[in-house]
């Protein structure tokens, strides 16, 4: 028995709300929230990423990168189109778009779950992995991310098709079969049934951006070069070198305590030891960051790295990114997975569709409407629309404004009477000469 629902089928009268004993979804408590109760754990060295942890890798260029990623796809506007004899028509009601507007009973919405998929895709290996609950009919029941880490594909014996997933994550594994998981994947030059994380692409790079950032911790906190040389001409006594070391420990110990002034008893000098190559940590970082930035294909604006950014290069940086990066990785990773899905589930001349346009700026907007009025293609009412204003009563407001700006030199047929007018006359006064 499973649980009293509504759910959308298919009658003689199209798509209908109807309630219907629906079958439990197959998980335990755990696996379809993608709760791991192990997650209050410290992690440990042997939990390693590229030879880094997982807590050290979230602090990285790579993470920023990676949200960046993540939280631009999330963007995307998401239409269903059905074909026709005449090209696309939009669909405005379907189980589909219901589907997506309330994606699972946990109140993830999907742009959440594009979001968490790009983050797994980028860190675990390439791979997102939806499971997808059957109701009645074989109808869709939600989606539900599975955290990549906890799944296992499971492979038929000569190692060329996925035949089932386990997930290894709640307090026991789960077996989903190859029809109940949405498997989305980042392109992969050695295999064609798993992803590759855009991570692993970086090789050394993440180790790198790590090392440094953690060298510059400890340089600052535990410097064990000789910061700092204070050289007597006489020997102190044991109380008085005691007694100066106890002083500068207590009063210039510390980054909280650095500028605090020093002052030396007796024929005391300062030297200074440490060089400017010891210092010279900015360079190597940012090296490490604009390599990063590059195989993830983020532009530097986009993580908040606005050096010499103005208005016009951060918005075209935008434009680029989501034209070059978002777009194209949309398309092929999420748009045509989920347009298979739907001419699977529901019908084959079913169209889904991601958009990523960039919203006008207010001063384009303006200069954009002024074009359209000049030049005829909107009358005013059209544009008053456009903006949510009502129509203007004005029967005049409906023709565009071209046309009536140029209706007292004459249409264009009025015109051409007046020129072949013009031109009968001429013909007959050369013909009376």
């Amino acid at each position: 028995m499973g649980e009293i629902k509504k759910v959308s089928i298919h009658t003689a009268n199209g798509w209908e709300s109807v309630p219907v004993d629906v079958p439990a979804i197959k998980h335990t408590n755990d696996a379809a929230s993608g709760y791991n109760p192990e997650w209050w754990k410290p992690i440990t060295n042997s939990d390693v990423f590229g030879g880094i942890r997982n807590i050290d890798k979230n602090r990285s260029y790579a993470y920023a990168c990676g949200n960046a990623r993540g939280k631009n796809i999330a963007k995307a506007n998401i239409y269903l189109y059905k074909k026709t004899g005449k090209g696309l028509k939009e669909i405005y009601e379907h189980p589909f778009l219901d589907l997506i507007s309330h994606p699972n009973s946990y109140k993830q919405s999907l742009k959440l779950l594009l979001w968490l998929s790009m983050a797994n895709m980028d860190f675990k290996k390439g791979n997102a992995y939806w499971y997808v609950p059957n109701g009645l009919f074989d109808i869709p029941q939600g989606f539900y991310l599975l955290p990549s880490k906890y799944v296992q594909p499971n492979f038929n014996a000569e190692m060329t098709d996925i035949t089932s997933y386990t997930y290894f994550g709640g307090r026991r594994k789960v077996e989903y079969s190859k029809e109940e998981i949405l498997h989305f994947k980042l392109p992969n030059p050695d295999s064609n049934l798993v992803g590759m994380g855009t991570a692993d692409r970086l090789n050394f790079t993440t180790d790198i951006d790590y090392y440094i950032a953690q060298y510059m911790k400890n340089f600052f906190e535990n410097d064990t070069l000789n910061g700092t040389v204070y050289s007597a001409k006489e020997q102190l006594r044991d109380d008085v070198y005691q007694r100066s070391i106890d002083t500068i420990l207590e009063h210039h110990k510390g980054i909280d305590k650095s500028g605090n002034p020093l002052f030396l008893e007796g024929d005391v000098t300062v030297q200074e030891s440490r060089g400017p190559k010891e210092l010279d940590f900015a360079k190597s970082r940012m090296m490490t960051r604009d390599e990063i930035c590059s195989i993830f294909e983020v532009p530097k604006p986009i993580i908040a790295i606005t050096d010499d950014v103005n208005y016009a290069n951060a918005r075209a940086a935008l434009q680029t990114f989501l034209e070059n990066t978002i777009s194209p990785l949309a398309e092929v990773v999420f748009e045509s997975m989920l347009d298979l899905f739907v001419k699977e589930r529901y019908d084959s001349k079913l169209v889904v569709k991601f958009d990523y346009t960039l919203k006008t700026d207010r001063e384009t907007q303006l200069n954009e409407y002024t074009t359209y009025a000049e030049t005829g293609m909107l009358s005013l009412n059209e544009l008053r629309e456009r903006d949510g204003f009502e129509k203007d009563s004005d029967p005049r407001s409906d023709t565009p404004m071209f046309y009536l700006k140029n209706k007292s030199a004459g249409s264009p047929d009025e015109n051409n009477n007046q020129s072949n007018n013009k031109n009968e006359k001429s013909q007959d006064s050369k013909t009376n000469k």
